[in-house]
């Protein structure tokens, strides 16, 4: 049976299915097709991709997956007990990850990493997560109302974070270690129109919304934005304090075209798959445009001043080479070659044209071990972990001196609280809030200060007690501006309609406000955390393969700065005056030397090369646990979306009755999806996810079950959405 489905554009899709409704292949508009093949028990064994790479499952008798073997030949095995729920993970490197099961109710009490750290979990008499303990013996704790919901969460240090809900289960009131009282008010619907922060009196948000649901206006600290939409629900106009933004879009939703609040329209192209192939800048007809292997991964991009990113990858879809071109003679400005283990890690880098070799080692649980450049600008890193993964010691050698020999202490939280540096012969001392925000931290010359808001935002930092920063955020959680009080000066960062396209101007002006002009223009490709800088003004940003701005060249393909970073975004070497302030694996490098993510805390200090939420409980329980929920990255949104590991572990239980008189133990899909997001829900026999997916999402996912009853955000990779059968 064959069904095809036709897009308002006039793009077909092909489905091959068989009598019993199996889909056995997808033929896209561009005539790429992708098969599937399937057990006598409809479990899926081999997905044959357009460029012909398989990957290929094996089941035990009752559907539970035993195998999985990517193109590479690399498996990864598992093996079950109780209730059909995962024993042990081996990796292709024989590295395994067991699971302690209560044999009556089927909860992890245990989970063994391949170092042999162990975490431990307790649980109340239904099943809620009681405590959650690391390998370093910090315990966290967890309260419940009748109806399954959070009430409390009690870290190791005995910090208490309070909740209380509606009769309807929505959240009304957080209350956290330090007091400060956080309250939620919604309307008829279930809609959150409110926050208010009563405890500081900090000025609060709110939100309107139409007959359809749509969020149409906001008011916030930084100012009030309204919202319009077209018929079909997407978002056309947005009017900010700074300006109005315009988006325009084809009759299949992707984005045309964007005007920012200076006026300059960035136009998409997009080919029969959806797949963006070009983006124009009308400021001056600047053009971006992207080419796709037949798997759909980008083989090139086009620079407008030349230079041509190639992109080849392995059969895993791995990238393994990247190369800048300067297309008009043919030189390689900059070039890498990338080599992995059997596990999927990173162990070597060859640049070109230097020839200088980057080698990678890492633990059994991936912990990097040590890093090591040979050749003209040589470094090297060695670190050690503690069991629950936080780093013990650093020692960094930049071209045979050594820069830092850090030794790295932490309070019962697992909070960072002293460095000592024997290179420097230096100590930097590190305090924190109850909340587990970060309250000082050593300067060049200074102490900071840092100020946080009741939503773990960073508001303000001091320098030796005098106010030096402060930052302002919208009500969708994004930096809207930050003000330099000393050197007088006001930065904004306007965000256009589709806001996952990342920043696309800043405009600057002195603290009155007075007069604002353009600081930077940005052009992007792409969207959210994956969105690639091509241009800021007239400097062009070339990536390394590790996503590190490493080289930037002028209109004319001539290299301004090339520049070096290790495996955590550090700073090792630079020439040239241009930099790039992001560093797309941890945030974007903001005045202060701090690096960012736009909602997260304070993640990362360079200066001392150490990632400071390696004791977050998401992170630790998504390196063990994270296949479950569709890999690392995805384990996390969902973690952190949902108040951490408990809610992953144990779902809240049935919901009070509401008025009327029904409950909402089926998982609903979330009310309040940030700007340029989509609520989704999925319920399966294992477990369910609520959360907010990219407004495109349905345009190359579908959602589902897999085998061994899990929810799979993406279980089936497709252009468009499912189409009616029809033979």
């Amino acid at each position: 049976m064959v069904a095809s489905w036709t897009d308002a554009n006039q793009n077909t899709v092909q489905y091959g299915m068989d009598s019993q409704g199996q889909l056995l292949g997808v033929v896209d508009a561009l005539g790429h097709q992708t098969s599937f093949s399937y057990d006598s028990a409809h479990n899926l064994l081999s997905t044959t991709t357009p460029s012909g790479s398989v990957w290929q499952q094996q089941y035990d008798n009752r559907g539970n997956m035993l195998v999985s073997q990517d193109p590479l030949g690399q498996s990864t095995q598992l093996a079950y007990g109780v209730f059909d729920l995962p024993v042990s993970v081996t990796d292709p490197l024989g590295n395994k990850t067991l699971f302690s099961l209560d044999s009556s109710t089927g909860n992890v009490l245990q989970v063994t990493d391949a170092n042999n750290n162990v975490s431990r979990f307790s649980y109340n008499g239904d099943g809620s997560v009681a405590s959650a303990t690391d390998p370093a013996g910090r315990t966290t704790q967890f309260g419940y109302d009748q109806w399954g919901h959070l009430t409390s969460r009690t870290d190791p240090l005995g910090n208490v974070t309070r909740y209380s809900y509606s009769v309807d289960s929505l959240l009304q009131q957080r209350v956290d270690a330090l007091g400060y009282v956080t309250q939620y008010s919604y309307d008829g619907w279930g809609r959150l129109v409110s926050v208010s922060y009563p405890t500081s009196g900090a000025p609060g948000i709110s939100y309107s919304w139409d007959a359809e649901g749509q969020l149409i206006q906001s008011s916030d600290s930084t100012g009030v934005r309204s919202y319009t939409y077209d018929v079909l629900g997407r978002k056309v106009k947005a009017v900010d304090p700074r300006g109005t933004t315009q988006a325009s879009y084809d009759a299949v939703g992707n984005l045309l075209s964007q005007t920012d609040v200076t006026g300059r329209v960035l136009t998409n192209s997009y080919d029969a798959a959806y797949r963006l192939t070009s983006v124009v800048d009308g400021s001056d007809n600047a053009q971006v445009s992207l080419s796709y292997t037949a798997d759909g991964q980008v083989s090139s991009v086009m620079y407008p001043n030349g230079v041509e990113v190639q992109y080849s990858y392995d059969a895993a879809g791995r990238v393994t080479s990247v190369q800048h071109v300067l297309v008009s003679s043919g030189t390689v400005l900059v070039g890498y070659s990338a080599s992995y283990d059997a596990a999927g890690r990173l162990v070597q880098v060859v640049e070109q044209p230097s020839g200088d070799v980057t080698v990678y080692q890492y633990d059994a649980v991936g912990n990097l071990l040590k890093e090591q450049r040979s050749g003209s600008r040589s470094y090297s890193g060695s670190y050690t972990y503690d069991p629950s993964n936080l780093r013990l010691s650093a020692q960094v050698v930049v071209n045979g001196v050594p820069v830092h020999m850090g030794s790295y202490s932490y309070d019962g939280g697992g909070r960072l609280v002293q460095v000592v540096d024997s290179a420097t012969n230096t100590t930097e001392v590190y305090s924190w809030n109850a909340t587990g925000t970060l309250a000082s931290a050593p300067g060049p010359g200074y102490t900071r200060g840092l100020m946080w808001n009741e939503e773990g935002q960073l508001v303000g930092i001091a320098h030796n007690g005098v106010l030096a920063y402060q930052y302002g955020y919208g009500a969708d959680g994004n930096r809207r501006w930050r003000k330099d009080l000393a050197n007088n000066v006001w930065v904004w960062y306007p965000c256009g309609v589709a806001c996952s396209a990342g920043e696309l101007v800043e405009e600057v002006s002195d603290l009155s406000g007075g007069v604002w002009s353009v600081q930077a223009r940005y052009l992007r490709v792409g969207g959210g955390c994956s969105s690639q800088l091509v241009r800021r003004n007239g400097e062009y940003h070339h990536r390394d393969v590790l996503g590190n701005y490493g080289v930037i060249t002028d209109g004319s393909g001539n290299v301004l700065s090339s520049n070096l970073y290790d495996r955590f975004g550090v700073s090792m070497y630079t020439s040239g005056s241009a930099q790039s302030p992001y560093r797309p694996a941890a945030g974007m490098l903001d005045e202060e030397g701090l690096l960012y993510q736009k909602r997260q805390r304070i993640e990362f200090m360079p200066n001392r090369n150490l990632v400071l939420a390696a004791g977050d409980p998401c992170a630790n329980y998504c390196k063990v646990l994270g296949w479950l929920l569709g890999g690392y990255n995805t384990c996390m949104a969902i973690c952190e979306a949902v108040e951490g590991i408990l809610n992953i572990l144990h779902p809240p239980r049935q919901n009070p009755p509401t008025a009327g008189g029904g409950n909402s133990s089926i998982p609903q899909p979330p009310t309040n999806c940030p700007h340029g997001t989509i609520p989704i829900a999925i319920n399966c026999a294992k477990g369910s996810i609520s959360t907010c997916v990219p407004q495109n999402f349905y345009q190359t996912c579908l959602p589902g079950c897999d085998a061994d009853g899990t929810p799979d955000l993406c279980k089936t990779h497709l252009a468009p959405p499912p189409p009616s059968k029809s033979s």
